[in-house]
């Protein structure tokens, strides 16, 4: 199956400010969305372990390792990815 994967301005900032110093760019993005889409990844509900709000009806996709979690709004024809939230432990200390 093919998915279309759109990736707003905000969740690029979003990257960049909580990961700086890392290389994450649209192709990234796409990219972890896309194998948590294929893997299964995927959930109505924020996993547990991420900080931050979201809101309205999202879908959440996270990475294999755990680092990175993606909201998504989907459409019949695409996934936007709104934001990406960090992990709690990060921050926490």
């Amino acid at each position: 199956m093919s998915y279309v994967v759109l990736v707003t301005p905000h969740a690029l900032d979003r990257a960049y400010e909580r990961w700086p110093g890392e290389v994450i760019g649209l192709a990234t993005i796409r990219r972890e969305v896309l194998g948590a889409l294929r893997a299964g990844r995927v959930s109505a509900r924020k996993p547990p372990r991420f900080r931050d709000r979201a809101a309205g009806r999202c879908l959440f996709t996270w990475t294999a390792d755990g680092r990175r979690a993606h909201v998504l709004r989907a459409s019949t024809t695409a996934f936007a990815v709104l934001t990406l939230l960090d992990q709690a432990e990060k921050t926490a200390a």
